[in-house]
């Protein structure tokens, strides 16, 4: 019986292709000739950017294995929205100390003029 051996180029070149391309390990598999659901599994667990849980469940490894655009789609909207509400917080900061500074100079109440209610006569 002859054992296939896979070059750590190739092998990385799996990894990406399931983590970038969206790829499963089963199409991977039939493409390239290679037996064995724990092959790739261990190459993702060794060369991969995300976590691959080793509980010996296929389905669950498999499954989480084969979303990974999901996963990612969902990692990027986190990100962006973190960075939204970043850029919120420091507008919101900035804004303060800029009535701070008109307040001072001015000697008014800047905020109660600006966001207030108009009183009725």
């Amino acid at each position: 019986m002859h054992v296939r051996t896979f070059s750590e180029e190739f092998r990385k070149q799996v990894v990406s292709e399931i983590e970038i391309g969206g790829s499963s390990v089963n199409s991977v598999n039939l493409q390239y000739g290679i037996l064995g659901h724990s092959t790739v599994l261990k190459w993702l667990r060794r060369y991969g950017t995300k976590e691959y849980p080793m509980n010996g469940k296929r389905n669950k490894c498999k499954s989480w294995v084969e979303q990974p655009d999901e996963v990612s789609l969902l990692r990027n909207q986190i990100k962006l929205l973190e960075s939204e509400l970043k850029e919120s917080r420091n507008r919101q900061a900035a804004l303060e100390a800029l009535f701070e500074v008109v307040e001072e100079t001015y000697s008014t109440n800047v905020k109660k003029k600006f966001g207030g209610k108009q009183q009725q006569k």
